[in-house]
């Protein structure tokens, strides 16, 4: 028997899913990765798009730069903010036009963008957000 004064539960959390069909395969194969505090070490100079609502992608896209100078920002939204872009440019991070659709293809994923053209990338991480969790009341006492 174990006994203590406090237990931490670390359950984790659930990630919104992009929209990509064949997701749980990419993920085996390393072409969509959640995160990249945990691996990001391993998309070293690959072609990396960074995938979500604009506001809330920027930051992992601006993380991603150190790793990669090939780093996409694509927006799942139409939201842009002037700083945000701003930040973005100096950081020399591009922003495609907003998304459609996620494809694997060829050893990677292809973005089908909202102009009508297509990009291709070796990895996707996806900045979709956490998925909601019903709300719950610990004792912290």
């Amino acid at each position: 028997m174990i006994e203590t004064q406090r237990v931490v539960l670390a359950t984790g959390i659930m990630d919104k899913q992009t929209r990509l069909a064949e997701w749980v395969d990419a993920v085996r194969r390393g072409e969509l990765r959640y995160c990249s505090i945990c691996d990001a070490f391993e998309a070293i100079g690959r072609k990396i798009a960074v995938v979500g609502p604009f506001g809330h992608a920027i930051g992992k896209a601006l993380f991603m730069r150190v790793y990669s100078a090939e780093v996409i920002l694509v927006p799942a939204d139409d939201v842009r903010d002037e700083a945000g872009v701003q930040q973005l440019a100096d950081a020399a991070v591009q922003v495609a036009p907003c998304l459609v659709a996620l494809q694997r293809k060829e050893g990677g994923i292809e973005a089908v963008l909202a102009d009508g053209t297509r990009e291709r990338f070796d990895i996707v991480y996806p900045a979709m957000g956490p998925m909601s969790a019903p709300s719950s009341r610990f004792n912290s006492g």
